[in-house]
């Protein structure tokens, strides 16, 4: 009987103390509930303030390049002979070709990634015991691997994506070099 009556004083007391737990934590609730929506209100603000700038700070800088890159576009044209429309269209297509030439080992390298997986899960699954006939589809996958550690995203998405990103891009770096 003192077992039960002690049983139930124990219980009683939980009971008591996650009550009281319950409603200090409804005031600190409503509390960090306030702060976090002044975090977020601040954060949200400068963040505004922040994207206005740079953007404006962009726009007046690509007012103050245009000048240059266009005189820099003429320059590089004049020193090929040739006009600067057609300068600008084969930069173009040389960072497409870049694109490709990096795009080529990165096609090869996944497909003996997957070829080199799925033959090792098939061996996994048809044998009980690993045998040297399991060499030959690790020695695909790590070929894949190796492919695609040797290619270079920027490049090859640039180029595909994007060329003329990188035409702009090197006329600014040529111009760069003739106000130097």
């Amino acid at each position: 009987m003192k077992k039960i009556i002690s049983l139930l004083i124990a219980m009683l007391l939980v009971v008591g103390c996650y009550a009281a737990k319950q409603e200090t934590s409804k005031v600190a609730d409503a509390t960090i509930h306030d702060d976090s929506k002044g975090i977020i209100t601040t954060v949200y603000g400068d963040g505004k303030d922040l994207i206005s700038t740079v953007y404006q700070d962009s726009k007046d800088i690509a007012a103050n390049l245009y000048p240059e890159v266009k005189s820099a576009i003429i320059a590089i044209a004049k020193a090929l002979g040739v006009a600067a429309e057609h300068l600008y269209t084969v930069l173009v297509k040389k960072y497409v070709v870049e694109g490709l030439v990096q795009a080529i080992p990165f096609i090869v390298g996944l497909v003996l990634l997957i070829i080199g997986w799925v033959k090792t899960e098939k061996f996994v699954k048809t044998h009980e015991q690993i045998r040297w006939q399991i060499l030959y589809p690790i020695i695909l996958a790590c070929a894949g691997i190796v492919c695609l550690c040797c290619v270079n995203y920027n490049t090859m998405f640039m180029g595909l994506i994007n060329p003329e990103f990188g035409a702009i891009n090197y006329i600014l770096d040529f111009t760069k070099e003739m106000i130097k």
